[in-house]
């Protein structure tokens, strides 16, 4: 049964309400789960998963819970780490909304083991790809090694978040009870650098002064603990002008704090001298009921560490006279007459008297979970020792630039020189499939790319559609006719390369430009390719050359998402335990790549329009999922070009063909790229009349009346893709949006090529 302050199916609607406000405010300041949420919500990418979370349920927990949901992950369910901090409006709203929510404000020892129970009630068919964890404190994991470690050896992977839960899982790995890998997300200079500091010294002074109603100017606070928690605590209340002691174990924070201009004394004097002692060590039973006969009358002692167990609040209450003087605070009266007061029964301060930390770092660690569940699903071989893991350097950077894409723009990026002299690398991701540094180094200059293809004209073509018509069709460019796809692969290939990788795995169809272009290009880097093919078996075309350079096929007939999966991880695993280093390449490689790929191409066609003294009126591009007319749309906001931008869907579904097209823009414009404008995004008219099913399903008469066309312009089409977006310009202007004899270029990025790929038809055959 879902456990909340209200029972399911009576929720009412003004705690709805609440939450929802509460979340959609968070969210707000959490760019980088906005920004994985819009660059990858149509791709899904955790379908196949299920997540068990234990996280303290708060408007920035609902934003990393929603977002798994967008992001594909159909069973879900999520208890808390803290008994006491749930925000019951934010539960209530998740649950509404269809998220299994096992959590409520302040449950019993009793309601709390049972949340854990529920929430790890998975079925069997429920996790039988897997399960993945996102821990606080190891509390999930741990209840799972004492309670259900069948459940626990279905866990492909484990994400921990705080210090204490690192060391906990330090012990249970020496005493091999941890079953699969685990990534410590708190060791990430991400994490525990703005959550751990910047996001603590804000929440603990909200927290404190919500609890204590005394001013804090002049007070003596000691501080157990330096590390990022105790110095972002202790530099906070150093600003209101308190004294700070600090307790440390460490000498290499001893000496940190002595260098900041902190008091470091030890335990004894810190307890007699406190008139607020702060437990931020994330240990256990560091203040014990004997400390607290030496303490100052009227001494506040809370934790900013992790659980309810760093100072002895059972024995405190218990054994002496005790008044609930506040929400926040409990004053107990000592046998030697000191009144001594403890805030929220010893459990973390910042999220019970306070709200939590602040929405922007919360995006921070949470992205980092987010990034890392989708490297292992693309680099399963990484994660492959049943070890604690540490973060990637390249997954902590990503983070940092989606979480603030302002500053991009700002940073000052190295010259080759400058990098050989510190003897940097350029750095790489392959976390999101299009790497925001191989779309950095793209030039922000208009250049003709590597694989231009001529402007050309027929007066038959303008006789037939009824406008001046020029053709820039990708098959000149390259002897597959996917040269788009290959603009594409020249910013993912090099880092592939750079990461070791030695097979790609990917799914598509018979008849995928994406895959043919793939199998072709990776043999010239020596990767090899393994490709999991739906649809009808025709040996030619596309299909022909990518069984022909692939290192192998399996074909599955009709499409399957499970079969995929499974032959997926089979081949993942196989070659793993070969030593090779595969990586999945998701299916039209990606919505950015896609995007830059578009503007590098309308920008070689400016550059030739101009060398031909010639302007056009309309650019037409026939699309199918709109990431390419993106692009287009960003080189209109860049340069102002003189043209209107038409999209011509090739998809049945125009509606998510618009919703892909505004999506990625408006998460480029989000990220700054060269001064998009997510204001001027859909710049571009979408004509929603299908050129055909898929890429263009061709009557017999289509065939004959291509041909024609062919003989009398002298000019060959690389499909019926291209034929079918050439009567898309004629419809185009028969409904009024292009106007008669108006100058039109239609530019075709590379469709289903099955008759350009004959032998005797291949002309060029450009390297990269």
């Amino acid at each position: 049964m879902l456990i909340g302050s209200l029972e399911p199916g009576s929720l009412e609607q003004d705690s709805i309400n609440r939450g929802k406000f509460k979340v959609e405010i968070a969210g707000e300041d959490m760019p980088a789960i906005q920004a994985i949420k819009e660059q990858f919500g149509v791709q899904k990418p955790f379908s196949d998963e299920a997540v068990l979370g234990c996280v303290t349920v708060t408007p920035e927990t609902a934003s990393l819970i929603i977002a798994l949901g967008e992001l594909g992950v159909k069973n879900l369910r999520w208890c808390s780490d803290n008994q006491f901090a749930t925000d019951d409006d934010v539960a209530n709203y998740l649950r509404s909304i269809g998220f299994d929510i096992f959590a409520k404000a302040n449950m019993s020892d009793k309601e709390y083991i049972d949340a854990m129970r529920d929430a790890s009630s998975f079925e069997d068919h429920e996790v039988s790809q897997g399960l993945v964890i996102i821990d606080d404190g190891c509390d999930i994991t741990d209840y799972l090694i004492r309670e259900n470690p069948k459940l626990l050896k279905k866990v492909k992977l484990i994400t921990e978040q705080t210090t204490c839960g690192v060391n906990k899982f330090v012990n249970l790995f020496d005493q091999r009870k941890v079953p699969s890998p685990v990534v410590n997300i708190n060791n990430s200079p991400a994490k525990k650098m703005f959550d751990n500091y910047y996001g603590v010294r804000e929440a603990f002074i909200h927290a404190l002064f919500n609890a204590v109603p005394q001013q804090m100017a002049g007070k003596t606070v000691s501080i157990f603990g330096y590390g990022q928690v105790g110095e972002g605590t202790a530099k906070a209340l150093k600003a209101l002008g308190c004294k700070c002691l600090i307790v440390e174990a460490d000498t290499l924070n001893q000496v940190k704090a002595n260098f900041e201009g902190f008091e470091v004394v030890t335990k004894e004097t810190a307890i007699e001298r406190g008139d607020i002692v702060v437990l931020a060590t994330g240990g256990k039973h560091v203040v014990t009921a004997k400390d607290f006969e030496n303490a100052k009358n009227g001494a506040v002692f809370c934790n900013i560490g992790h659980g309810n167990q760093e100072f002895d609040y059972p024995n405190l209450t218990a054994n002496h006279p005790s008044t609930q003087v506040s929400e926040y605070l409990t004053r107990s009266k000592l046998p030697n007459g000191k009144n001594i007061y403890s805030m929220n029964e010893g459990a973390l301060v910042n999220m019970i008297s306070g709200t939590g930390n602040p929405p922007r770092v919360m995006s921070l660690t949470f992205s980092l979970h987010l990034l890392t569940f989708m490297d292992c699903l693309k680099n399963p071989c990484r994660y492959s020792d049943i070890k604690l893991h540490d973060v990637d350097d390249a997954i902590t950077e990503q983070a940092l630039r989606l979480n603030h894409p302002e500053l991009e723009l700002l940073r000052t990026k190295l010259t080759d020189e400058e990098n050989q002299y510190l003897g940097k690398m350029s750095s790489s991701s392959l976390i999101l499939h299009d790497p925001e540094n191989s779309i950095n180094k793209r030039p922000s200059v208009v250049n003709i790319g590597m694989f231009p293809t001529r402007i050309i004209s027929s007066e038959a073509l303008d006789d037939h559609t009824g406008v001046r018509l020029s053709l820039k069709m990708e098959c000149e460019a390259d002897s597959l006719g996917a040269g788009n796809k290959v603009r594409k692969l020249r910013y993912l290939f090099p880092h592939l390369e750079e990461q070791g990788v030695t097979d790609l795995i990917m799914d598509g169809t018979t008849q995928s430009n994406s895959c043919m272009a793939v199998s072709f290009y990776a043999k010239r880097y020596g990767i090899d390719t393994h490709f999991i093919l739906s649809g009808e078996e025709q040996n030619q075309g596309n299909h022909k050359v990518t069984v022909g350079n692939a290192s192998s096929v399996d074909h599955i007939g009709e499409w399957d998402p499970d079969k995929i999966t499974q032959l997926r991880s089979a081949i993942s695993d196989k070659l793993c335990a070969e030593g090779r280093v595969p990586y999945v390449v998701p299916t039209g490689v990606s919505n950015h790549i896609t995007a830059f790929a578009g503007l590098e191409l309308i920008e070689e066609a400016v550059v030739q329009m101009q060398e031909l003294q010639t302007q056009y009126d309309h650019v037409v591009l026939p699309v199918g999922t709109g990431s390419t007319l993106a692009g287009l749309e960003m080189a209109q906001n860049m340069y102002d070009l003189p043209f209107k931008i038409h999209g011509a869907a090739i998809a049945n579904d125009t509606k998510f063909f618009r919703s892909v097209t505004e999506e990625t823009f408006e998460a480029l414009a989000q990220k700054g790229f060269w001064g998009v404008d997510s204001s001027k995004r859909s710049l571009a008219s979408i004509w929603e009349k299908s050129i055909g099913q898929g890429y263009g399903v061709a009557t017999q008469d289509d065939y004959d009346l291509m041909k024609d066309l062919e003989g009398q312009s002298s000019i060959l089409f690389d499909s019926v893709y291209t034929f079918k977006a050439l009567q898309a310009v004629r419809d185009m202007r028969v409904d009024g949006l292009i106007e008669p004899n108006s100058r039109v270029l239609l530019v075709h990025t590379g469709g289903t090529n099955e008759r350009f790929v004959q032998p005797n038809l291949i002309s060029t055959e450009l390297a990269i």
